[in-house]
Order: C-alpha cells, then sequence, then structure tokens
C-alpha cells in the first residue's frame, strides 16, 4: 500500500514538474516574441522605415516636379512668346523637409555604431530642398524674366537647351540617393528575417553585414560628407 501511495505521489510530482516546465517554456517563448515585437516596432517600423520612406517621399516629389519643369520648357521651346505664362506655376507638389525624425535617427545611430545615416540623410534631404528650389522657382522664374523683359539675351531655343542640361545633370546626381533606400533596406532585412534579442541587437554594429552597409555608404557620399565637414 505505502509502495503504491509512493508511486502516485512520484506520478503527481511528475506531472506537476511537467507542467511546470511547460508553464516556464510558454512564459519564455511569449516574453520572447514580445521582446522581437518591441525590436521590430522600434527599430524597423519607428526607426529605419520612417527615414527610408522620408528620403523616397521627398525624392518622388523632387522627380515629379523635375518632370513637370521638362515639360514646361519643352512648351516653352516649342511656343516661344505664344507660351502661357501661367503655366510656370502650375503642376508642381509641395515639398516638406521640415521633419528631422532626431528619435529615429539616434536608434538608427545605436544600431549601426555610427551616425552615418544621420549624415547621409541631410545630404538627401539638402539636395531634394535646393533641387525642387531650382526646378519649381528658379528655372520658371527664368523663363518669365525672358518672356516679360529684355534682361536675357539669350535665344529661346539657346536658352531652353541650357536648362535641359542643368536639369540632366540634376537627374544624373539624383540617382546616387536611390542608394540610401537600397541599403536601408538591407538594414532593415536583417530585423525582418531575424529573431533578434536585445543582447544580440547590441552587437548588431559588429556584423560583418552590417559593417558593409557602412562601407558602401562611406564610399557613395564620400565627397558629399566632406563637404559637409567644410560647411560645418
Amino acid at each position: 500500500m505505502t509502495s503504491v501511495l509512493c508511486m502516485e505521489i512520484v506520478k503527481s510530482l511528475f506531472t506537476l514538474a511537467a507542467a511546470g516546465l511547460a508553464a516556464w517554456v510558454a512564459l519564455r517563448l511569449y516574453f520572447r516574441q514580445k521582446e522581437y515585437e518591441l525590436i521590430k516596432q522600434r527599430y524597423l517600423e519607428g526607426a529605419i522605415d520612417i527615414v527610408a520612406a522620408e528620403v523616397e517621399q521627398a525624392l518622388g516629389v523632387v522627380n515629379h516636379n523635375w518632370a513637370r519643369c521638362l515639360n514646361i520648357i519643352k512648351a516653352y521651346r516649342d511656343e516661344k512668346t505664344l507660351f502661357d505664362i501661367k503655366e510656370l506655376s502650375k503642376g508642381f507638389l509641395e515639398l516638406d523637409s521640415s521633419k528631422f525624425h532626431r528619435v529615429p535617427h539616434h536608434r538608427i545611430g545605436n544600431l549601426i555604431g555610427s551616425q552615418l545615416i544621420w549624415q547621409v540623410y541631410q545630404c538627401a534631404m539638402a539636395f531634394a530642398a535646393n533641387s525642387n528650389t531650382v526646378i519649381t522657382k528658379e528655372i520658371p522664374e527664368t523663363i518669365r524674366v525672358k518672356l516679360t523683359t529684355t534682361l536675357i539675351v539669350t535665344e529661346p531655343e539657346q536658352l531652353a537647351e541650357a536648362l535641359f542640361r542643368q536639369l540632366e545633370e540634376m537627374d544624373k546626381e539624383s540617382h546616387k540617393y536611390a542608394s540610401f533606400t537600397r541599403e536601408m533596406h538591407t538594414l532593415g532585412l536583417i530585423l525582418e528575417t531575424e529573431r533578434l534579442s536585445f543582447k544580440k541587437l547590441i552587437k548588431l554594429s559588429g556584423r560583418a553585414e552590417v559593417k558593409d552597409i557602412v562601407k558602401r555608404l562611406k564610399t557613395e557620399f564620400a565627397q558629399d560628407l566632406a563637404d559637409n565637414e567644410k560647411s560645418a
């Protein structure tokens, strides 16, 4: 009778232990999942995605306005004095470059162990703002002055050709900023595909693929970064 009772007690203890172990494992998995979701929310959705989307949106506005400006120059070249001056202010989108997203940049800086993303972001937004001013203000104003005054003596065809070249150079320069959004996507992909913990997150900047991202950006934007240091 005693042995049977002992067996029942042992079985009960094993059952309790198994239940406790299962509960501990479930709780550990739960907290790991919450940790992963927090990392993804904070560093991917709340940092990388925000910065990449901001640059992409700004360059998208510039690209739209660039195409509109190109059409204006073509119309001016073809119509000359018959060109409707009201067209110079039509069809352009507003560029909002007032957001700097400091917190997302601090998070990204912690991820890669460098403020390089912030520096390149500033270059990209400065390019967008400066290019947009030329596209929506300076070039239309040049055409307006030509049409309404005698200050510009250049022939319409020659003036249009010079403005076309200016837009072409601007377009060429904009291509490198596509590499910025591509590298941001590459960085984000690490957080999307791996269930990183905070311990692993601290060591992320030492990983080869992250170092490669930093190296490629430094190479691509070496001149821009050097110019910024000189003007600082």
